[in-house]
């Protein structure tokens, strides 16, 4: 009929020549019947591809329109076996964020760059909180089905693990979507966070209930869900107040956590802090080897909460601040020994400063990085093979400590700061230490990001760089103190390694 005609249309022009790569492809199912939510969806997939596609293999219409809304918000076909990066002229940033100063100009600059053009059409359509909804029922029906309290004479109680994947990579495609969406301008990603969508409640619900509240939270399947929910998550925070303001409010979820803040603890609610915090709490807390085949995933979901929570005190800093001032984690939670607890903040700052014990001689000695030293100069805690991934997480962490630590306008960040400072380490004769500790680091960080990406990490460096700065400054006033007062540090001993 006409309808199928026009798939068939569409599919020729996709060059969908990989469909199972990437994650669009149902194929049929491995058990002789399926459950009966199955039975409704299956026989409305489209199938009979062209003969390079796999055989048995269907795709929903949804699937190809957010593959289509892919190709258009990118301007890359990535689905196709023919795909290159088309040349495009350099974006105006003004375009991005959306001023007035072009005026009467826009449609003319516009059409020199297709995707400044269609994407600002798109925000203009009132398009995109369909994507917004789409991805909130999405989280929504996934949870569903990841509990196994409906059970039909098909299933016999279990989970259909084919509705769950054909969910889950729904929800991975409209992640890349909205991903796409909120690197064109704050607006966009504002947009995207209104309160009447839900988009970032059902965020916060589906990593709780995924990590915390279902059975099988280990399940690959869960672990993914979680973690296309967080890169979502970060996309969504980065300066953008409406969706950091949704995470520090406080929800109505009886979900059990390892970190919770005080208010949360008085009033039986969690806010989306709690959330994050206490899914990078599990993380850390998962020991895995570096082969191990989570290893990727724990240390991107690191990075992510890491990141999540680094917009939020940037976007929102006092009532953040408060929150995780009064944060308590609960170390004994995952081994039944709830008395085990301890400052969130005490416990972020030791974990930071774990990461760096292959390469801290170096940092503080200020080698790292270095071209001016030889190889037979170079200290043997030098920076080595599969310490990368170690020095990014760090950078990221100080990051984060060096937000909480500095003062903005209302909210003064002195107890914060004792907090941190209690857990850098100085060298054996007391020199170097405290925040010239993270000042080191974070230099050493922003070496190793624009030897590894170049120019381009002038993004991430540009804000570290002024953090650094923001240090520099307390450590002088730190300094100053010290000489006013005639003494030295009469706080606990830093840890000395």
């Amino acid at each position: 009929d006409k309808y199928q005609e026009k798939i068939s249309l569409a599919l020729s022009r996709a060059k969908l020549t990989n469909l199972k790569a990437n994650s669009i492809l149902v194929t049929q199912c491995d058990r002789p019947l399926a459950c009966t939510i199955c039975s409704i969806w299956e026989p409305r997939m489209i199938s009979n591809f062209d003969s390079s596609n796999p055989p048995g293999g269907s795709i929903s219409a949804s699937s190809l329109a957010i593959v289509a809304a892919d190709c258009i918000i990118t301007g890359r076909d990535k689905f196709s076996a023919e795909f290159n990066a088309v040349d495009l002229p350099p974006d105006d940033e003004e375009i991005f964020l959306g001023s007035d100063s072009y005026g009467q100009n826009l449609l003319g600059l516009m059409s020199k760059n297709p995707i400044v053009y269609a994407n600002e059409m798109l925000r203009q359509s009132g398009s995109l909180p369909y994507y917004s909804r789409s991805m909130s029922e999405t989280l929504v029906a996934i949870l569903l089905s990841s509990k196994s309290t409906v059970v039909n004479s098909d299933t016999h109680g279990n989970k259909c693990s084919k509705c769950i994947t054909y969910l889950q990579h729904r929800a991975s495609s409209l992640s890349e979507v909205i991903d796409s969406l909120c690197c064109l301008s704050p607006k966009v990603s504002e947009a995207l966070s209104l309160d009447e969508l839900f988009l970032v409640p059902s965020l916060l619900r589906a990593i709780a209930e995924l990590a915390f509240a279902v059975d099988d939270n280990a399940s690959p399947l869960s672990c993914e869900s979680t973690s296309t929910a967080l890169k979502t998550l970060t996309s969504l925070t980065h300066e953008n107040s409406v969706a950091c303001n949704q995470i520090i409010s406080s929800y109505c979820w009886k979900i059990p956590l390892p970190a919770l803040s005080q208010d949360s603890t008085s009033s039986s609610q969690i806010t989306g802090l709690d959330i994050v915090f206490s899914y990078l709490f599990k993380t850390l807390s998962v020991k895995q080897g570096s082969k191990s085949a989570h290893h990727k995933s724990n240390y991107d979901n690191t990075i992510f909460c890491l990141n999540i929570l680094t917009n939020i005190v940037e976007m929102v800093p006092n009532p953040t601040k408060n929150i995780i001032e009064t944060i308590v984690v609960n170390e004994g939670f995952f081994c039944d020994e709830s008395n085990v607890k301890t400052p969130g903040l005490s416990w972020l700052a030791q974990w930071v400063v774990s990461k760096t014990s292959g390469f801290r001689n170096s940092v503080m000695k200020g080698s790292f990085g270095s071209k001016a030293e030889t190889r037979s100069t170079i200290d043997v805690n030098e920076l080595k093979a599969g310490e990368e991934d170690n020095l990014v997480t760090s950078g990221n962490g100080f990051v984060l400590l060096a937000c909480l630590m500095i003062d903005d306008d209302i909210f003064p960040s002195r107890s914060i700061r004792d907090s941190i400072l209690k857990e850098l380490p100085i060298d054996k004769d007391g020199n170097s230490g405290g925040i010239q500790f993270m000042i080191k680091t974070l230099k050493a960080f922003c070496n190793f990001y624009h030897y590894s990406v170049g120019d381009l990490s002038v993004a991430v460096i540009a804000p570290v760089i002024k953090l650094i700065t923001g240090l520099e400054k307390i450590d002088l006033e730190e300094a100053a103190v010290k000489v006013a007062v005639g003494s030295t540090n009469t706080e606990p001993s830093p840890l000395v390694w």
